[in-house]
């Protein structure tokens, strides 16, 4: 019967494939097979057997120290054999620790079939409870390590906002593939200037330029109206772009695009011109419970390239000195975003503050380790003219600590890893949240998709 369910399974998967039966199924088995599969071994077992496991441990210690060891030596030999390191060893040995389902199903078949008595399988039961806690524990701490030594020596601080060498004075082609590029999608006027604010900062400080593009919606026909008019109206947001480009110290080189789809327009300018970054607006929300990302947002995060920079600005960037950066979990990832905010507030000689949310819980140790961890990371970046503290706030709710220490600054960046879900877009589980309740300035810098963080940089790692 175990088998056969298995096997029943894996029939069900092939056929239905990710989508709404397939959760449905796994909600069904989820809410009634499992629960239902653990009351009936809950009936099946002996409370005075279990009670004199306490009298006689030497069947149920046995049982485990056999268990753990064997994993171990497995684990080891594997370490041996292709050269892992140690937290990766323990991983493994942990991973394979737990003993749960099929242990629990063979057990309960041997012992309905008189093949062991009850004092063996309440000795199974006991091995469940010991690997099912003790695994998880071990994996929680090692997986991090391994997880911190690995994007260590994969990401770079640089690798987004590099230290400029000087402007290049070479040719076109050659000025073209190692220039530093925003690309500034416009169309609201009430937006789009500080926007190009934005952009030129960054881009001021990298030597680079700014692609201000309009995307105009294709039509069947290329001579209706509705393209005509939208035509105009992305050459007039152009041309006030160009006149606003002499107070910035930027190259300015406009595009107007003809696509179907706007995210689609933004994220092949973006790959043709190799841009560096992606610089969008976002405005306030206006319905209540609607959504502050629309459709253009999470499709150019899904699909980009490169970083994506969702800003809503309430005052011009210039004016932004007192930078906050809540960081939840310290790790080398961090520091990428740690370097934006060091160059917005270099530009402004202003202030970055790492901010992190700890449970009332946590102890003393734990909060220096955690803000050691956090000076490691500031001493990894380079030197720029501003300075960056650390705060570490004991409070339990995030979203809450988090949007009442903002209050005292003038832009908020938050950190957004990219997961793509289907064919969609899934963000972090605070972000949402965190966004919704900010009321003043605040940038999300969505990061690249981890499948493709390592996108080519048109500059060399210093």
């Amino acid at each position: 019967s175990i088998i056969g369910a298995f096997l029943a399974g894996l029939a069900i998967n092939s056929v239905i494939g990710n989508g709404p039966v397939k959760e449905k199924t796994e909600f069904l088995g989820s809410v009634l097979f499992i629960p239902m599969f653990f009351v009936n071994m809950g009936l099946l077992m002996d409370l005075n057997a279990l009670g004199s496991l306490l009298q006689f441990a030497a069947l149920p210690l046995l049982i485990i120290v056999a268990l753990l060891g064997s994993k171990l030596l497995a684990a080891l030999g594997t370490k041996a054999l292709f050269g892992y390191s140690w937290p990766q060893a323990w991983t493994m040995w942990s991973l394979s620790v737990p003993q749960v389902a099929a242990t629990l199903a063979a057990a309960l078949v041997g012992y309905q079939a008189k093949i062991i008595n009850a004092q063996v399988f309440n000795s199974v039961i006991l091995l469940m409870l010991v690997t099912s806690i003790l695994g998880p524990l071990i994996t929680a701490r090692t997986a991090r390590q391994i997880a911190l030594s690995d994007a260590a020596e994969n990401i770079s601080p640089l690798s987004w906002l590099p230290v400029p060498d000087e402007p290049s004075s070479g040719g076109f082609a050659d000025t073209f593939a190692n220039t530093f590029t925003v690309v500034v999608p416009i169309y609201n006027p009430k937006t789009e200037f500080r926007l190009l604010e934005l952009a030129a900062m960054i881009a001021n400080y990298e030597h680079g330029r700014v692609v201000p593009m309009a995307v105009a919606l294709a039509q069947p026909q290329m001579d209706t109206p509705q393209l005509r008019r939208a035509i105009a109206h992305g050459r007039r947001r152009l041309k006030a772009a160009q006149d606003i480009s002499n107070e910035f110290d930027v190259p300015l080189e406009p595009i107007l695009r003809i696509e179907y789809s706007v995210p689609q327009a933004i994220c092949h300018v973006s790959r043709e011109q190799d841009a560096n970054l992606i610089v969008l607006g976002l405005g306030r929300q206006i319905k209540f419970e609607a959504p502050l990302l629309n459709s253009v947002h999470d499709d150019v995060l899904w699909s980009a390239h490169c970083p994506v920079v969702v800003a809503r600005l309430l005052a011009s960037p210039t004016q932004l000195k007192n930078v906050l950066l809540p960081i939840e979990n310290p790790s080398p990832q961090t520091i990428r975003v740690l370097r934006f905010a060091q160059v917005l507030a270099a530009a402004n000689q202003g202030k970055v503050t790492l901010l992190h949310v700890c449970s009332t819980f946590s102890s003393q140790s734990y909060k220096a380790q955690l803000e050691n961890q956090l000076q490691i990371l500031i001493r990894e970046l380079p030197e720029a003219n501003c300075r960056i503290e650390v705060q570490i706030v004991v409070q339990d709710g995030l979203v809450g600590a988090i949007s009442q220490s903002a209050l005292d600054y003038d832009l908020v960046i938050l950190r957004s890893q990219r997961r793509r879900v289907g064919s969609g877009l899934s963000l972090g589980t605070s972000t949402q949240p965190l966004l919704e309740k900010l009321t003043g300035s605040v940038i999300l810098v969505g990061e690249p998709y981890p499948h493709r963080a390592n996108y080519p940089t048109n500059y060399p790692a210093k």
